[in-house]
């Protein structure tokens, strides 16, 4: 899909990403934000995050914002761990996770300079898993957390 285009998370986007979440529970936000947020989300615990320096970038499609992604850290700088992505919720099932993810990853490479991703997801996500599977990330381990859920840990050289 050539409408997708990445930018930096704009503040005004932040209740949309709020939006996105209304409704879902603790176990949802967890597995998306891992203990990065509290239940519920707010508008003020992502400009917080923000504040403190995050990389968070919104997923564009004709101008409007249909996902956001993170970058959370940089591994000797060459190598970038993502997460938090998020897709609008109305928008899913449509192979615009994937699209986003490639051109995310083409950013990643461009614009940021990075050699490799990696990232988690956990086994019963089925369809995040076949999305990154699409997009060339490879299994490295699985990881049992505290909570008995089991992160796949994943990774895709640029």
């Amino acid at each position: 899909m050539s409408c997708i285009y990445i930018d930096k998370l704009r503040r005004d986007n932040i209740s949309v990403i709020v939006a996105w979440n209304t409704g879902k529970d603790a176990d949802f936000l967890q597995q998306w934000s891992g203990r990065g947020y509290t239940h519920p989300l707010t508008d003020d615990q992502i400009d917080a995050h923000l504040a403190e320096g995050a990389e968070v970038f919104e997923i564009l499609c004709d101008g409007e914002m249909i996902g956001t992604i993170e970058l959370m850290r940089r591994k000797e700088g060459k190598v970038g761990h993502i997460g938090r992505f998020l897709l609008d919720p109305a928008r899913t099932g449509q192979g615009l996770g994937t699209a986003a993810m490639k051109t995310f990853l083409a950013y990643a490479k461009d614009e940021l300079g990075l050699q490799g991703i990696t990232l988690s997801v956990f086994d019963f996500n089925a369809a995040a898993h076949r999305c990154y599977e699409k997009c060339g990330f490879t299994e490295t381990e699985r990881v049992t957390r505290p909570s008995g859920w089991i992160a796949i840990q994943m990774r895709r050289e640029l």
